[in-house]
């Protein structure tokens, strides 16, 4: 850090300067090559971003409705894509669980609550989302019905439902 990237800041906040980069504005890693980094600040770990919105839970279950409608402008590949992401940058502490809702409901995992975010079950995860296909019709209530049960099954912790 220079006295550069100070004066960066207030020109951004007062001057109407440059934005700073991502993740700006949210907490996330620093891809900058310096010494400087989240490891003793807590509050950078506890969150994950879901586009561009940041989510602060131990357990966390998407529900994700692949109906026709959602094959209209490309919606369903891109909430594939938006939770794919997700998955992939949330901190390790963090449990999932995945629900895909049209007339009925295509869930990760099959039973139970969510499940660590370990390395095998991310590229579980990942595969399952890759291989759901649309569907027809909607029920989102079931889904929603279904991620909650999911998260009442949760070890412990804080959960959301995205």
């Amino acid at each position: 850090m220079t006295i550069s990237d100070g004066i960066f800041t207030l020109q951004f906040l007062f001057a109407r300067g440059e934005r700073p980069a991502p993740p700006f504005p949210h907490r996330g890693s620093d891809a900058s090559e310096d010494e400087l980094g989240c490891a003793r600040f807590r509050c950078c770990d506890e969150t994950m971003t879901v586009a561009d919105t940041p989510i602060s839970a131990e357990n966390i279950v998407f529900v994700i409705d692949r109906s026709g409608s959602m094959h209209d402008r490309g919606e369903l590949a891109l909430a594939k894509k938006v939770s794919s992401e997700a998955i992939q940058g949330a901190r390790s502490s963090v449990s999932i669980g995945i629900i895909f809702v049209d007339a009925r409901l295509n869930v990760f995992p099959p039973t139970g609550g969510p499940v660590p975010r370990t390395p095998g079950n991310v590229a579980s995860m990942l595969g399952w989302i890759t291989g759901r296909r649309g569907g027809s019709a909607s029920c989102p209530q079931i889904g929603f019905e279904r991620a909650l049960e999911m998260l009442e099954h949760a070890e412990s912790g804080r959960g959301t439902i995205v």
